[in-house]
């Protein structure tokens, strides 16, 4: 009896000293191969989850960005009785777009319609669409037509403008992120009273496309 009790004890010695070795070299190898899978997993998990985030929020900024410029546009355009498109414009030392829209709007002081060309104004350098307003018979704009097409000229801005001639805001910002102003200007649209406007947004690495087809109440057409 007694030399089983010795040996039992002897056996729970070696136990207890074999517990008290801690982590064999192989078992810490493999418990460091799990901890740093593990936080592989989680690292992948949380820079995906961060990009999408970021994706989706320069989508919803560009979206929002054209919806406003489109919609404030379009307001104009829907009155449109005549437009101008010029894509390559010099204004001073900004390489520019512009696109003049002529539109009726009653005025209470005289109890009758003056026409007003408005104005938009793309900044190539900077991507942002701005809005100045002029009376059709302002000194300091000037369109005409010509062999070439439709020829916007003489638009002063910033420069030597009075009260008179200008209305609001002359550097009013409509959007920005903008990397493409374009207006297509043909017989078929024209001959339909349709204005066809087209954006394009960069914003973050991401891009956003949109295009609509304004609806002209007041287009004049000579075929």
């Amino acid at each position: 009896m007694k030399m089983i009790l010795k040996n039992e004890i002897r056996q729970s010695a070696r136990a207890l000293k074999k517990s008290n070795e801690g982590l064999s070299l192989v078992e810490l190898v493999v418990t460091s191969l799990i901890m740093g899978m593990v936080s592989l997993i989680i690292v992948l998990f949380v820079s995906a989850s961060r990009n999408s985030y970021t994706i989706v929020n320069n989508e919803v900024t560009m979206q929002t960005e054209a919806d406003m410029a489109v919609t404030y546009i379009s307001n104009y355009a829907e009155q449109a009785m005549d437009y101008r498109f010029v894509s390559d414009y010099k204004h001073g030392s900004e390489d520019c777009g512009a696109l003049a829209i002529k539109s009726p709007e009653f005025d209470s002081a005289s109890n009758t319609y003056v026409d007003y060309v408005n104005i938009i104004l793309f900044e190539k350098d900077t991507g942002i669409l701005r809005f100045c307003k002029f009376r059709d018979d302002s000194a300091d704009l000037k369109w005409y037509e010509s062999a070439a097409g439709h020829v916007l000229t003489n638009l002063n801005i910033d420069g030597t403008l009075s009260d008179s001639n200008i209305y609001g805001n002359k550097r009013k910002m409509l959007a920005q992120y903008i990397s493409g102003f374009n207006i297509i200007d043909n017989d078929d649209f024209r001959e339909n009273e349709l204005i066809r406007l087209c954006l394009d947004l960069k914003y973050g690495g991401s891009v956003y496309s949109t295009n609509k087809n304004i609806y002209s109440r007041n287009m004049r057409y000579d075929s």
